[in-house]
């Protein structure tokens, strides 16, 4: 019978209770575990306790020894080599695409619509969207929902719209809950969130990119908000090692998701019939937010709150890109709606893109006369 080293086995045991399927529940974003972790943790624990029994064995036999001079031989300076390469790319550049502003301020966390502008930075108000929120009595309150190319400008699409109508002696507030990166499903519950907080004449549904192509290159669920696998599902460990190490994150970013396992998920999901699901979500998600408006939220000076979806101008590159916003236009001569809905792609030729999406200042101009007609055709009509 063999020696067993009492020190060695409390100190797996000790190791064991700290670090177990029940504790490491505790640190998952998403409990329960998955199989895999189960399996992950069992077995760790399991080789713990062996270690413990066996230590004594172990450290006695050459075999061991052999493996140890390997290590420190020959692996040890392979990682040392690894970590500094891992280190020189970062400092240069490489890695996982990430952003501080975007994912700390523009993308704070929230319960209601998954994420939405940190509150009370730059000029965030206390809800985390631009601009300040006055609900006077007597004004034609307005309320604009997009993503970036809503969020973004100096000033923003709707703020122009504002101050053209203003200089017409129209008394309006405008209603900024665009955010960036953030989709029409992501919108139909902020505009729940404030349906009773906020009188509303009109209700601005404006995008098209974010749901769609946006799809393409991060969550391709629809309805799911940017990222949300990455953000909301991925194991914490490997979250941790995309983001922070070089050298695995080229490796996720280049091929495609396939250390965080997201290849897997495009695979299943990017099918025959993925372009058609986009399109209906698309109107599923405007059709949800015509109901609220006019069936739960209340108008502030006109007879009815109205409600306004539009489609923005898009740049698509790639093929697949193209199809997929082809698709999206030509649904509008088949979809039947109850409200009034304007196509703005047709604007593409006219502004001048930085992106696939993103505008310049002067074409962000361009757009808002567009909407400050319909704005102003609506208040005359139905205020």
């Amino acid at each position: 019978m063999w020696n067993v080293n009492k020190k060695h086995l409390i100190i797996s045991i000790l190791f064991v209770i700290l670090i177990n399927e029940f504790t490491v529940s505790f640190f998952d974003k998403t409990p329960p575990l998955s199989d895999y972790s189960l399996y992950l943790v069992r077995t760790i624990d399991i080789l713990f306790i062996l270690f413990g029994l066996f230590s004594n064995f172990l450290i006695n036999s050459n075999i061991i020894k052999k493996i140890f001079k390997i290590i420190i031989n020959y692996l040890t300076p392979i990682i040392i080599t690894l970590i500094i390469l891992d280190i020189s790319l970062s400092l240069a550049g490489f890695g996982y695409p990430t952003n501080y502003e975007e994912e700390k301020l523009e993308r704070s966390p929230h319960p209601t619509d998954v994420f939405r502008g940190k509150p009370n930075v730059r000029d965030h108000n206390e809800f985390g969207f631009r601009g300040d929120f006055i609900n006077s009595q007597d004004s034609f309150n307005v309320a604009f929902f997009g993503g970036s190319t809503g969020y973004n400008g100096d000033p923003t699409i709707i703020e122009i719209v504002k101050q053209n109508l203003l200089s017409k002696k129209i008394k309006i507030n405008v209603f900024n809950f665009s955010s960036v990166a953030s989709s029409h499903s992501q919108h139909t519950h902020r505009l729940l969130e404030f349906s009773d907080q906020i009188n509303l004449d009109l209700v601005i549904f404006y995008g098209g990119g974010n749901e769609t192509i946006q799809y393409l290159n991060f969550d391709p669920r629809p309805g799911y908000p940017y990222n949300f696998y990455f953000r909301n599902e991925l194991n914490p460990l490997k979250q941790v090692l995309i983001r922070y190490s070089s050298i695995i994150g080229i490796i996720e970013y280049y091929s495609g998701g396939i250390i965080s396992g997201l290849k897997k998920i495009k695979k299943l999901t990017l099918n025959d019939e993925w372009n058609n699901k986009i399109v209906k979500n698309y109107w599923r998600d405007l059709s949800i937010a015509y109901e609220i408006t006019t069936n739960i939220i209340e108008p502030n000076i006109c007879r009815k709150s109205n409600f306004i979806s539009i489609l923005q101008p898009l740049n698509p590159m790639t093929e697949i890109e193209r199809k997929i916003w082809f698709n999206l236009i030509e649904s509008q001569k088949k979809i039947s709606h109850d409200w009034y809905h304007i196509d703005l792609s047709t604007l593409s030729n006219k502004v001048t893109f930085k992106d696939i999406i993103h505008v310049t200042q002067n074409s962000r101009k361009l757009i808002a006369n567009q909407i400050e007609k319909l704005v102003k055709e609506v208040y005359l009509n139905n205020c």
